[in-house]
Order: structure tokens, then C-alpha cells, then sequence
């Protein structure tokens, strides 16, 4: 995650700067990723998978990018921008703030919002227990009990 992190923080510090940055972090990204499958399935033994939780310390990296995102698009836009140019300094700055904190809440709010797993998610993450039940620590099942149960022997009482 770390050439993905790095690539996120250029375009988000950068993008209102050089709007030409996200294109050219899309087309870099899309030749790494052609190389590291080539890679991958040239150079290595199958990769064996493992599951993971979440990204680990990278999210908290990332979120902080994105607040810092935030305020420098702000003050990039409101403090160097044309437009702006001709209004007073402490103006700017009350406009900076203002949007600059505007920015970071709507930013807090879609992360609360978005916060909670997808259905299909919940979904995907109960079977892959079950099969890790299954296959790994075969448990058995209630069903698989009964047909155990009903092999044996029937025994008939002729009277």
C-alpha cells in the first residue's frame, strides 16, 4: 500500500495546483499494475492468499492526507487563485478558514456515513467462515450427525 498511499497524497495535495496530476497518477498506476502481474506471473510460485482486515496503518495515513488535501486545495484556491485577487487579505483568510473547515467536515461526515460493510460484504465475509470452518477446522455439520447416525446397522424385532 505504500506506492498506492504516496501516489493518493500527490494528487490529493496537488490536483487543485496541477489539475493535470490525476491523470498522470492514473496512467502510472495502470503501468504498475501491468508490471507487477507480469511479475507476478512470470517471476514468482502462485501466490498463496491470505485474508486481511482492513489496510492496517495506512488508513490513518490516508485519512490525514485527505484532511490536509482539504486545506491546501483551499488555500490554493483562495489564497493564489485570480479571482480572488482583488478582495482584502482578511477576507481571503475568513474565506480560507471557512472553506477549509467546510471541507474536513463534509470529509468526516461521508467517512461516519460510509463507514459500516455492505450487505453483499456481510455476506462474503459469513461464508468464507463457514468454508474456513469446514475446511480448515472440520467442524461438522448437524446434517452430516444424522446421516452418521442412520449407516448403522437397522435392526428389525420379528415377533
Amino acid at each position: 500500500y505504500m506506492a498506492a498511499s504516496t501516489s493518493f497524497g500527490y494528487v490529493s495535495l496537488f490536483s487543485a495546483a496541477a489539475p493535470i496530476t490525476p491523470l498522470y497518477a492514473a496512467l502510472t498506476e495502470a503501468v504498475l499494475v501491468r508490471l507487477e502481474g507480469l511479475k507476478f506471473l512470470t517471476g514468482y510460485r502462485r501466490i498463496e492468499p491470505r485474508g486481511a482486515q482492513d489496510i492496517g496503518r495506512f488508513e490513518g495515513f490516508i485519512a490525514l492526507q485527505g484532511i490536509l488535501s482539504a486545506v491546501t486545495s483551499a488555500a490554493i484556491v483562495i489564497l493564489l487563485s485570480p479571482p480572488f485577487d482583488s478582495t482584502d487579505l482578511a477576507y481571503r483568510r475568513y474565506a480560507f478558514v471557512i472553506s477549509a473547515a467546510i471541507a474536513i467536515i463534509v470529509q468526516l461526515v461521508i467517512r461516519a456515513i460510509g463507514s459500516g460493510t455492505d450487505e453483499d460484504i456481510d455476506t462474503q465475509l459469513k461464508r468464507q467462515d463457514f468454508i474456513v470452518d469446514k475446511v480448515i477446522n472440520k467442524v461438522i455439520d448437524d446434517d452430516e450427525l444424522i446421516k452418521l447416525d442412520s449407516k448403522a446397522e437397522p435392526t428389525f424385532d420379528i415377533e
